[in-house]
């Protein structure tokens, strides 16, 4: 019994393993990044799909309501993903400075709220 249960967890850790891997900020998040494309591409074709079963007009609507959903996905899992490569970059180029007082400030700024969020 110790053996199928030690076992099963082997296999669901290499099974998630990839998830892990994959949203490191290191590498700019990629599973985020092919998670938002997947949703554009599955809402493209699955809303006019529900559309085109009611009638044309919903079939149109839902045509609209698909593609706007597959362009805001992908240009935000794009952008998102670019931005945590470039703050991985970033934080890395800053440490290889070796600048206590400059990594001290960074740190420190990057914990205060910014001043124009509500």
């Amino acid at each position: 019994l110790a053996d199928r249960i030690l076992q099963h967890y082997k296999v669901q850790a290499i099974k998630e393993g990839y998830k892990i891997l994959g949203s490191f900020e290191l590498l700019g998040n990629p599973v985020g990044l092919v998670n938002s494309l997947g949703t554009g591409v599955m809402d493209f074709f699955y809303e006019p799909a529900q559309g085109i079963v009611q009638s044309p007009e919903k079939f149109v609507a839902g045509l609209g309501k698909g593609t706007l959903s597959l362009v805001r996905n992908s240009i935000y899992g794009t952008f998102n993903a670019v931005s945590k490569l470039t703050e991985s970059a970033s934080r890395g180029l800053g440490s290889l400075a070796m600048d206590t007082d400059y990594t001290q400030r960074r740190e420190a700024s990057s914990r205060e709220r910014p001043k124009h969020a509500g």
